[in-house]
């Protein structure tokens, strides 16, 4: 029995044939990306299928009605490839990498036929060179409603490059025997293997493994740790009836901690870019490579609201994060900041370094308040600075550098906008900026006071002056990062993951899901594979609607939460703007059907 959601897209339209068009869109993400509902309106007009159809009506409207699966089809990209000296590891000469992207749950968990597969399109292909044994980094690119990644690799042997699967991120095995509290090895029931390392979930446990190996006419996980992340040891029943998944888990994103979290805006960053902390794993992270690592000190929290993407930093007013990393004499720092309420009597910090740089809140006017040690450099009741805003996010960027021995330059953008440039008499042979704290004043060693409840995102310390050209930069490259964030895919060592389109057993492995093609060949692999995307597959609806033939785990689909999806129009005028495209009366409609 498989269970779908569908949307049923109703609007009244009028066009002039030949001058306009009205194309329907569909985003399944917020609006970051669009699949365009073209070829279903353009049926619909013609009321070539039965769920897609068109109705003349009295007012001179035609209303058409389509109905559509939320299953999109999913091209994903391999942004970057980042490969470092290991052994062991990719030996020495060229590879050859692609990915595709899984919209199903439980991969593997099912037995279906060959002939059941569903062919998933496969990336480009990315060339690598390797000079030596090394380890690979892919950074891959993909919607947030991703539910795992395929992952190909192979060489060229006479001609022919045969990418071959190794790599399923959300592999999902059965157990195969019962597992008690103190066991020491895990039976899996389906004929293909794990990583030769890594973690599993078992119900509420997580269990690291060192080796995965063939015995007789299983596989078995062993070399066990168990109660990992968190967890505790516990019995796991098997019973006639009763199949218990085990989840790979080699990852702490997903649903089950099956596919790399999406928090890498790219593989590299500015090389000004001294610190660059992001929240979205309920943590903090820097993303600079090699950089400092931050600290927090008492009750953090993490949340959506206010995140442009994932989720931002919440400071409930009783903890702070410790960058860690020392301002440099002359720099940038950029952060996104909302405030919602301010704790006690005192102005609040955003950020403060001790005898350092920091930066307050008045707390009678909402102003910026800037100063160095105990030294106000941009009071709050300069009048060319604006109120913050409650409830809603401000973009802050501070700038700072010398201008003679005894004077520092300080500039303060507000949302793109330059409200202050100050000349503060400050000794800049003495300039020590410090290590800010974030989300209140530092006192002393771990110590601190004036905090506020509110959030912040998009954390950056920059080692050189930023313009107002850099400001805004940044906040598009924020607003429009959600399609370029990438999960991290490391392989040490090709020898980990074994090649999952081989007989291993005797029991091919083709005959267990993730209905995925086991490998490819080309002869061009600089043009093999799709460029990134995502379409509407609307298979599922197409079978239902003519003779409800699905047979069972034939293709699996799966709810995306609908407030996250959003329906915009398209719509064009002639060239000269006299004859202009109508619509009306738009509703959307989100059921669940069953499907068997």
């Amino acid at each position: 029995m498989l269970t779908s959601k569908k949307i049923r897209l109703l609007w009244q339209e009028k066009i002039e044939d030949g001058y306009t068009s009205i194309i329907p869109k569909v985003s399944f993400d917020r609006g970051n990306d669009w699949i365009s509902l073209q070829t279903l309106s353009g049926d619909a007009r013609t009321n070539t299928e039965s769920y897609l159809s068109s109705e003349a009506l009295d007012n001179g409207y035609n209303q058409l009605d389509i109905t559509f699966g939320m299953c999109p089809e999913i091209v994903p990209e391999i942004k970057e490839v980042v490969t470092a000296a290991h052994t062991p590891g990719f030996a020495t000469g060229t590879w050859y990498f692609a990915v595709s992207a899984l919209t199903y749950d439980y991969p593997g968990f099912e037995t279906v036929s060959t002939s059941s597969y569903f062919n998933g399109p496969i990336s480009k292909v990315v060339e690598v060179v390797l000079g030596e044994s090394s380890s690979v980094d892919l950074y891959v690119r993909y919607p947030e409603y991703t539910k795992g990644l395929a992952v190909y690799w192979g060489q060229d042997d006479g001609g022919t490059v045969t990418l071959k699967l190794h790599h399923v991120t959300n592999f999902v095995q059965k157990l195969k025997t019962t597992l008690t509290d103190i066991g020491t090895t895990i039976e899996l029931l389906n004929e293909y293997p794990f990583p030769s390392y890594g973690t599993v979930k078992i119900d509420n446990e997580y269990i690291d493994y060192e080796s995965c190996t063939w015995d007789t006419d299983h596989w078995e996980l062993t070399g066990l740790t168990r109660g990992q992340r968190g967890s505790t040891a516990a019995t796991h029943t098997t019973s006639f009836g009763n199949e218990i998944e085990v989840y790979l888990a080699n990852y702490t994103g997903g649903i089950y901690g099956e596919i790399p979290e999406r928090i890498y805006p790219k593989p590299t960053t500015s090389a000004n870019l001294e610190q660059y902390l992001n929240f979205d794993s309920s943590s903090v992270l820097n993303l600079v490579s090699g950089g400092s690592t931050p600290t927090t000190l008492g009750t953090l929290e993490y949340s959506s609201d206010f995140a442009l993407m994932g989720k931002t930093l919440k400071l409930p007013g009783t903890g702070v994060v410790k960058t860690n990393e020392a301002l440099t004499d002359t720099g940038s720092l950029h952060l996104l900041h909302a405030f919602v309420d301010l704790v006690d009597d005192a102005n609040p910090y955003i950020f403060s370094a001790l005898s350092g740089l920091w930066l307050a809140i008045d707390k009678t006017n909402l102003k910026p308040i800037l100063g160095y040690d105990t030294t106000t450099i941009l009071s709050s009741d300069d009048p060319r600075t604006p109120s913050l805003s409650k409830l809603d996010l401000d973009q802050l960027m501070l700038t700072w550098e010398p201008i003679t021995g005894d004077l520092m330059n300080f500039k303060l953008y507000i949302n793109e906008n330059l409200v202050a440039d100050i000349d503060s008499s400050i000794d800049s042979t003495t300039f020590t900026p410090g290590e800010p704290y974030i989300g209140g004043l530092q006192t002393g060693v771990d110590t601190y006071t004036n905090t506020y409840i509110g959030y912040i995102d998009e954390f950056r310390i920059y080692n050189t002056v930023l313009s107002l050209n850099d400001c805004s930069a940044i906040l598009e490259e924020i607003l429009n990062s959600d399609s370029s964030y990438c999960g991290l895919i490391s392989i040490i060592d090709d020898g980990y993951y074994p090649d999952l389109s081989v007989d291993v057993s005797g029991t091919k492995i083709q005959l267990y899901e993730p209905l995925i093609d086991k490998e490819f060949a080309t002869t061009t692999p600089a043009t093999y594979g799709y460029d990134y995307g995502v379409s509407i597959d609307n298979w599922i609806v197409e079978q239902f609607y003519t003779d409800q033939s699905i047979p069972s785990a034939e293709h699996l689909t799966y709810p995306i939460d609908p407030e996250a999806i959003k329906i915009r129009f398209d719509m064009t005028s002639d060239s000269q703007g006299f004859k202009t495209s109508e619509i009306k009366n738009v509703s959307t409609i989100i059921s669940e059907v069953s499907l068997s």
